[in-house]
C-alpha cells in the first residue's frame, strides 16, 4: 500500500534528487550482485560436490560468459552479413545457454553435471510440515489459526518491515525506469514512473497474500531490453540511434516464454547449474561493460586511456581532469 500512495500523491518525483552519476553507481552496484553471486557459487560447489563435478560446472561457467561475449560484439565484425551478424549479436546469450547445454549431454555418461530442479507440478512446492500436505495457494493476510500474535501486532510489524523494503523499492524500481528510458536512448512513446509504481504496488499488495515474491523493476535487464529492441546507425562512432521498435510484442513475448517455463519445466531441467551462474555473470557484465552508457564506468576506464585517445567531448583541458576522480 505504501508504493501505491508513492504514485497517488506523486512522489515519484522527488527522484529527480539523485543524479546521473548516482545512477550509473548504483547500476554498478546491482550488476556486481549478479557477478558475485554467479562467480561465489561457483567457487562454493568445490566444497560440496566431488571435484570432476564442480571442475565441469566451472568450465561451463567460463565458456558460458566467454561464448556469449565473442558472439554479443559479432555486429562489430566483418564476417557473415551484416544482418546475420546482428542477429548472432542479438541472440548472444541464448545461443550460448543451447551450445552449453548440448556440451553438458555430450558428456553426462561420464560426469554427473547438477541440472535445474523443478516442481514436477504447477502447485505450492512448500510443504506443510505439521501434516505433510502441500499448502494452499490463498494463504490470506490474518494470521493462522495455531498463531499466538493477534492481528493488531501483525500489523504493527508489518508497517514498521515495509518501511525499508519500500525505500529499496523505490530507488530500484525509479533508477530502472530512468536508465531504461535515458534520452539517449531514443524512446518516443512517452516515460512511466507514476503508472509503473501503481502497478507495482497492487502486485505487491495482492501477490503476496497467494505465497508470491515481491516485484519490482530490474536492473540490469530494464536498459537491456530497451537496447536490444533498437536499430542503429553504426556507421558513426558511437553509434546513432536510428529507431526503437516500441510495442507491446517483445514484452508479451518475454512474458510469455516465462510461462513457458511453468507449463513445460523439463526444458528448464536441461540447463545445468553452471550455466545458470554464467547467465548471471554475463548479464552482471553486460550491464556494466564500458560504452555501454554507465559513466561511472566510461570515466573509469578514462583514467588508463591516453589523452589521444579521449572522446571529443572530454578532449578540453575543462573536462579531460575531472575523468581522474570518477567519483
Amino acid at each position: 500500500s505504501f508504493t501505491i500512495c508513492v504514485a497517488f500523491f506523486d512522489w515519484s518525483k522527488y527522484i529527480v534528487l539523485c543524479t546521473r552519476f548516482l545512477h550509473d553507481i548504483y547500476a554498478v552496484f546491482v550488476c556486481t550482485i549478479y557477478i558475485s553471486d554467479g562467480i561465489l557459487e561457483v567457487a562454493q560447489r568445490f566444497q560440496e560436490v566431488p571435484w570432476i563435478e564442480a571442475f565441469f560446472a566451472s568450465y561451463l561457467f567460463m565458456f558460458c560468459i566467454f561464448l556469449a561475449t565473442v558472439l554479443y560484439y559479432a555486429d562489430r565484425s566483418t564476417i557473415l552479413k551484416q544482418s546475420w551478424r546482428q542477429t548472432i549479436s542479438d541472440y548472444a546469450l541464448p545461443l550460448s545457454v543451447v551450445i552449453c547445454i548440448f556440451i553438458s549431454y555430450s558428456v553426462k555418461d561420464n560426469v554427473d553435471i547438477a541440472r535445474i530442479e523443478m516442481p514436477p507440478k504447477f502447485e505450492p512446492s512448500d510443504i506443510d510440515v505439521t501434516n505433510g500436505n502441500v499448502r494452499s495457494w490463498y494463504q490470506g493476510f490474518t494470521p493462522g489459526d495455531d498463531s499466538q500474535i493477534g492481528m493488531v501486532a501483525i500489523a504493527s510489524i508489518s508497517f514498521v518491515a515495509a518501511i525499508p523494503i519500500v525505500a529499496l523499492f523505490y530507488i530500484d524500481h525509479l533508477f530502472s525506469c530512468i536508465l531504461g528510458q535515458k534520452p539517449e536512448l531514443g524512446l518516443k512513446k512517452g516515460e512511466y514512473y507514476h503508472s509503473s509504481m501503481l502497478i507495482m504496488g497492487i502486485c505487491n499488495l495482492i501477490l503476496p497474500s497467494f505465497g508470491l515474491p515481491f516485484v519490482t523493476a530490474s536492473l540490469p535487464h530494464s536498459p537491456q531490453f530497451t537496447k536490444a529492441l533498437t536499430t542503429y546507425n553504426k556507421s558513426k562512432t558511437p553509434w546513432e540511434v536510428v529507431k526503437v521498435h516500441e510495442s507491446r510484442i517483445a514484452p508479451t513475448l518475454v512474458y510469455a516464454l516465462c510461462l513457458c517455463g511453468l507449463v513445460f519445466p523439463s526444458v528448464l531441467e536441461m540447463c545445468p547449474g553452471g550455466v545458470v551462474n554464467g547467465i548471471l555473470t554475463f548479464v552482471g557484465i553486460a550491464g556494466i561493460l564500458p560504452g555501454t552508457g554507465n559513466q561511472l564506468m566510461d570515466r573509469t576506464l578514462l583514467l588508463f586511456t591516453a589523452p589521444s585517445g579521449f572522446p571529443s567531448a572530454t578532449a578540453n583541458s575543462a573536462v579531460a581532469p575531472y575523468s581522474e576522480l570518477p567519483w
